[in-house]
């Protein structure tokens, strides 16, 4: 079949230690490892055959922060923060770890400015690959569990496609795709 879409991935520079820790400026840490060279993410129609066609739903994933499995998760390539509300730092059974405050005014789904409570680092898993990110909490209801932006897919180098309802990246032990759930959108 052909590619509906494709996009190449750089590895790593093989002079580089194969297993190494990076810090980007928004301190979203990640666990590197070097991906093997020429390795493409694609997308294909049969990709499709699942879905209710046609359809303009988000992308909403699942996810593991904290140990805990999120079911709504919304993929936004138009945030340039990743966030999570208070009430889903409240509903993790561990400790939760202190929201450092930093007050930044964003733009809500309605069009309104709120102002977030501060920033987190959190533990995320998605199949083998783990994050160390750094959400913006806020205080404000949403109608997911968190919002994953352009900081989270770009350090999961991520490809999210709307049309196919998933994102697909290259791990250490191949190419994993997060499904979408159209019931949850």
């Amino acid at each position: 079949m052909k590619p509906i879409a494709s996009r190449k991935i750089d590895t790593l520079d093989k002079r580089s230690c194969p297993l190494r820790e990076t810090t980007s400026d928004s301190t979203i840490t990640a666990l590197m490892v070097i991906i093997p060279k020429g390795e493409i993410v694609t997308f294909h129609e049969h990709e499709t055959v699942k879905l209710d066609m046609p359809h303009d739903n988000a992308l909403v994933i699942a996810l593991e922060i904290e140990g805990a499995t999120f079911s709504k998760i919304l993929v936004d390539t138009g945030s340039v923060v990743d966030i999570i509300s208070r009430k889903t730092l409240q509903s993790l059974e561990q400790p939760i770890p202190t929201i450092k405050p930093k007050t930044t005014s964003l733009t809500s789904f309605e069009g309104k400015s709120i102002r977030s409570l501060g920033t987190i680092v959190l533990n995320t898993r998605a199949h083998d690959l783990k994050l160390k990110v750094e959400f913006t909490v806020i205080d404000h209801p949403i109608p997911f569990d968190a919002i994953v932006g352009c900081p989270w897919l770009h350090h999961m180098r991520a490809v999210p496609s709307f049309y196919h309802k998933c994102a697909k990246f290259l791990s250490p032990t191949g190419k994993k795709t997060i499904l979408g759930s159209q019931k949850q959108a």
